[in-house]
Formats: C-alpha cells, structure tokens, sequence
C-alpha cells in the first residue's frame, strides 16, 4: 500500500473485503480517536485501519473523518483500538499515505503530500478529545422555549430517515441541566431539526455531521454548537435502548433488586423488580439494565423488605449509593473502573410492559441460487421477533434482483439468515437497530455491512406494537357511575413532569391508571396543573422526577386544589375549593363537605327524629363553638397524612 491505488488494485481489495469475516461490534470503551491535517487539496479525508480481528470498515476508502470545529484544518474520526495499523486518504481514496502503526491510542497525523506525514501520539489539538457516545449513535440536546412541550427531533440521512414517522424521536430532560433535553442519533444522519407541541412548532433543518450538538431555541431562530453547553457527563448509549444502573448497597442489603417505571408501565411483572448483579471488577457494586424509557427508579434488597425511596431515571447511565434506606445518593457520573457491562440479551427477562412501539427496521440479504425461501431469525431482550424456527420468510426486492428484504423490531440484538425451511444458515451477527446488508457466499461465509448496498429508497415497515396499551383496560370491576371531579395541583419548578396516582381504598374500587406512577398532567388552568378523575377516588398521591407525597385523603365527589410547598412528602397544602397563591400560601383550609354517598340502593328512609332534651343551662352558643372547633381540627388533620412506603 506504498503507492497510490489503482484501479485494479482497488478492484482486488474489493474483492478481498467481500470474503472477510464479519465486522465486531466494540463497546463505548473500545473506540479510539484519530485526527489528521491534511492538505488544502485533499478533499473528505478519510482514514482506512485494519487488525486481527479484520478491517475497520466494510469497503474501501473507509470512514470519512469529521472536521472538528474547534481545531480548523483538523479531521478526525474513532476506530477500534485493537487495530494496528491505518492510513488517510482522500478524493476518493485517490490519494493516501503509507501506512502507519496504530497502537490503541490517540494519533495525530500531519499529511504534507502523500509518503510526506509525520505522525504522534502528543496532542496537537486544543481543548478535549471528541467524546464516542455509543458504537455509531451521537447525542442530541436542546434547550426550547418553555411553551415548546414535548420536544422532539426529526433527522434524516443517506440510509433514510431516522423515525418511522413525524415528529420523530422523543427527548428526555437532563435532570443534572435543567431546561435541556437530549435524545441519540444514528451517526450517520445528515440533518436534524427540533420540534414540539405534537410537530405544530418546529426550527428549519440544521446540518449534522455526527458529532454531538447542542441546539439552542429562541422564538423563531435558533442557534447550535458543537462545543458542550451542560455540565457533566454526557448521557451514554448502552446498546438500543438500554441503559445501565450500579448500586453500592449496605452488607446487610442481601440480593438488592432495582424497580423501575415509565409511561409504557413497570420494567419488571411484579415486586421487587430484577435482580442486579455484581460487578467482579469493582466490589461491593452491583448492576442491572434497564430500557432507557423509564422515568424513575429505586433500589431496594431482602426481598424487597429494604429500599431506598424513588429516584428520577432520565436514560442515562446511573450510580447509587445507598447508606441506608433513604440515606443515599446517586449521579450520573461513573463511579466504577473499567469498561461499563455489555447487555446481553440472553440474561434478559420479560420486562412485563403492557404496551410498547418498537421501530421496525430493515435486513436485506443476498443469497446463493440455490437457496430457495430465505429467512430471517431474530432475537432480543423481549424474546425471539419470530414464533417458531425458521422465522419469517423474506420478500424479493424487485428494484434490485438478488436481494431479499424483510423488518424486524429495531429492539433485537442478534439475527442470522437462513433457506431450504431452515437447513442451512449463517452463523449469528450482531443486530444494532440499523439497516443491515448481508451477503452469503455459496460455501454458507457471509458478510455485513450498515452501507447500503442497495439502489433507491429502503422499503418502509410500520411499527411493531407489543402487548395491549395500558389506557385500554378494562376498569375495576363495580366501578360506580358517579362522574368527574377535578384536581388542580401547583407544584415547584424542580417538580418536573408532574403527575398523578389516585384510587378508592374503602370500597374496593382500585386504582384509576393501570401502572405506577399513573398519568401525567397534560392541562393547564393558569398557575395550576389540571386533571380530570372519576368521582370515587379517595385517594392520591402527586409525584414528578424525582419527588412524590404522602398518600393523601380525599373527600369523595369534591374538586381538589393542591398545593406543593417543598421537596418532602409531607410538603403540601389540600383543599376542596381555590387556594390563593398570592397569600404565599397562608390560607386557613375549609371546612370540607360531608363525603357523597356511593350506593346503587335507594335511599335510606329519613331518620327518626331525636327526642327533645330540655336545657340543661348549657349556653348554646358554647355548644355551637364547641362543634366548629371539632371541625376544624378534623378539617386540619386531613392535610397531615402518615409517611409510609408506596405499595407496588
């Protein structure tokens, strides 16, 4: 590789690269960072490596290299660190340097004119290194306008568009930067925008290059940087769509279990949850995965008889450290040495979700002429995407003769492809979420690759939908008929994403939502969050990321105002007609109404009168005093409500 390729050289390294092995998958760890300087005629630079385990890339000229804004006249790009050796070229793979050693750790090379380069392990750049966030997938944030609800990002790219459908991808509030939301990207995504309120507001289209970008939204313009607008780590992609949780427990916290929750219902069926497992590089810490979807977390052990209390759960990796019960701490900053453990799907277990959507993605194949009916099998952390070996048959793709295509949820993590009813097959591959072309060579070897191989535009498959959603069941059996109150709740602006979980506990009626932590609020009356419930409940309980009350009791029938006043459970105000904020809260309650009547049985006859007693020198007045203070300490025991664990 001394001189510049020609054409049929390249042809030979074409030809190699079609029968070698399988690319590996490496985790976050395993990337490496490598920049160049190039000359001003070099254009998209890009860099070729190889080692043995195989080449870094599936073709050549390799991986094109992103200029770092930060450093101009800089490219740069990751590669495996167990390759050991690379080369830069350009203009198409026309022009390249000679080879040079690649030991695992950064590299700066300076390119003077092809065999003219120099190159060394000493920092050449200014400022850190580019972060690699997850094998092929960048983070997002923005920071919107607070009328901007439910922020989401829309991108697209050379493979096709990131989301099956508009407006794209939801993001997830950073609880340590807040007011900023972030969500991952396929590297390879081209451009991006920012949208909310249901895709009604949007900002134009932004270019993206892969690197990590933080947008910020101001009315009608926006700007965005490559350079870090947060503080901290940044949020970490483990695997699609898992992320991990460690705990450093007591020693008299036996088998600690983790619980989790989110809008699509708990992770795990039943309490206490999955079991974590220890980490026998960093003793005394144990981890689990969790689905990056869950908003909120505990960690709890001893079957479930200790726990700490929630704490909020944003899809970032997370430690915790638990001193005892609710003494503990937690951050997103690792704590652990080491390369973080890689999910394997094989130890997963149901997560029990009533109701998820899940992406569906494309694999192609091309298969030899004598294999008739390909196939694909698929597995992952939800099961198997198929009933009964040997899967589902693939469909032939009339705009490319020779190749199969068929969609499998973008959860799977492994896949292989089989013919002849399952009598002959590849060996497994790694699954990612993305699009992936195989091909199969008649001695049953096989390659793969993300790059499209393809010509046109990819087939397009709606989601694959799991379970039965939550809102749909059935409600409690001999629910009354009673009608609607409304709860009005003002919370502090560290309550983000508030909520609700109400039920009756006298009369057996249940809970109103299917799964803790119940419904968010999705109204607004003025400074108050508004919700409206069945009539029966006696019960609720207000919760946001992070923080909840006390179990609360309620008068059946009567509208509800609630008012938080702080970060404790016990920190809140309840009344049944309108609390004025602007008193700074010093109201006195009223007296609450006499409990409505729930009862399919006609009413009950009137009472007898009671017999008259004469006076007996009381003064009425006292008597009537007397009554007045009774209910008002009976009205005022109502707002303190013992502490006490949430049932799961």
């Amino acid at each position: 590789m001394n001189t510049i390729k020609t054409l049929l050289f390249a042809a030979v390294v074409l030809c190699i690269a079609a029968f070698a092995a399988p690319m590996a998958v490496y985790a976050e760890s395993d990337m490496v960072v490598i920049y160049a300087e190039v000359p001003s005629d070099w254009e998209a630079p890009h860099v070729w490596a190889w080692g043995p385990r195989g080449n870094a890339f599936a073709e050549w000229p390799g991986e094109a290299m992103t200029a770092d804004p930060n450093n101009p006249g800089w490219y740069f790009i990751h590669i495996p660190a167990d390759k050991t050796g690379a080369l830069i070229n350009a203009n198409d793979g026309s022009v390249q340097t000679s080879d040079f050693e690649f030991t695992g750790i950064p590299v700066w090379v300076t390119v003077n004119d092809g065999d003219d380069f120099s190159y060394t392990t000493d920092a050449q750049t200014f400022g850190n290194l580019p972060v690699f966030v997850g094998y092929g997938m960048v983070v997002v944030y923005a920071y919107v306008p607070s009328d901007w609800e439910n922020p989401g990002i829309w991108a697209w790219g050379p493979r096709g568009d990131a989301f099956p459908s508009w407006p794209g991808g939801a993001m997830q509030p950073d609880p340590n930067n807040p007011g900023w939301y972030f969500a991952h990207l396929p590297s390879d995504k081209t451009g991006a925008l920012i949208n909310a309120n249901d895709g009604s507001v949007q900002t134009s289209d932004f270019p993206f290059t892969g690197m990590n970008v933080w947008v910020t939204v101001d009315g009608d313009d926006f700007s965005y940087t490559t350079d870090q607008q947060t503080t901290g780590n940044l949020p970490v992609y483990v695997g699609h769509g898992m992320t991990i949780v460690y705990a450093y427990v007591p020693s008299d916290w036996e088998n600690p279990g983790i619980w989790a929750w989110g809008p699509r219902g708990d992770a795990f069926p039943s309490w206490p949850g999955g079991a974590m497992q220890p980490d026998p590089n960093n003793p005394g810490w144990y981890f689990a995965h969790l689905p990056s979807d869950k908003t909120g977390a505990l960690i709890n052990a001893n079957d479930g008889s200790v726990q700490t209390s929630d704490f909020p759960f944003t899809g970032m990796n997370v430690w915790v450290t638990v001193n005892a019960g609710d003494d503990f701490n937690y951050t997103t900053d690792q704590q652990t040495s080491g390369a973080l453990p890689v999910y394997d799907a094989s130890d997963a277990t149901d997560a029990g979700e009533d109701f998820q959507v899940i992406d569906a993605v494309v694999i192609y194949a091309y298969v030899p002429s004598d294999w008739e009916n390909p196939g694909v099998w698929a597995w992952g952390p939800r099961g198997n995407a198929f009933d009964e070996w040997p899967g589902e048959t693939m469909t032939a793709d009339p705009n490319n003769p020779g190749w199969y295509f068929i969609h499998i949820p973008a959860d799977k993590t492994g896949a292989l492809i089989n013919a002849n009813d399952g009598s002959v097959q590849t060996s497994d591959f790694p699954f990612e979420g993305l699009p992936v072309w195989v091909t199969v060579h008649s001695d049953g070897e096989f390659q793969y690759t993300t790059a499209q191989q393809t010509e046109g535009d990819l087939p397009v498959a709606e989601p694959f939908v799991f379970g039965t959603p939550a809102e749909e069941a059935p409600a409690p059996a001999d629910t009354p008929d009673v009608g609607y109150i409304y709860v009005r709740v003002n919370v502090p602006e560290n309550w983000m994403e508030p909520g609700v979980w109400a039920w009756n506990d006298g009369d057996g009626y249940g809970n109103v939502f299917g799964s803790w932590p119940g419904e968010p609020f999705s109204e607004m009356d003025g400074e108050w969050h508004l919700m409206r419930l069945p009539a029966w409940i006696d019960h609720i309980i207000i919760n946001a990321m992070g923080f909840q009350t006390d179990d609360i009791p309620v008068e059946v029938g009567e509208n509800i105002w609630i008012a938080i006043l702080g970060n404790e459970r016990h920190e809140f105000l309840i009344a049944h007609e309108p609390i004025n904020l602007d008193d700074d809260l010093a109201v006195e309650l009223p007296t609450l109404a006499p409990p409505v009547t729930i009862a399919a049985d006609p009413p009950a006859a009137p009472p007898t009168p009671a017999p008259v007693v004469e006076d007996s020198g009381a003064p009425v007045v006292l008597i009537v005093i007397i009554i007045v203070a009774v209910v008002v300490v009976v009205g005022a025991a109502a707002v303190v409500v013992v502490l006490k664990k949430k049932k799961k």
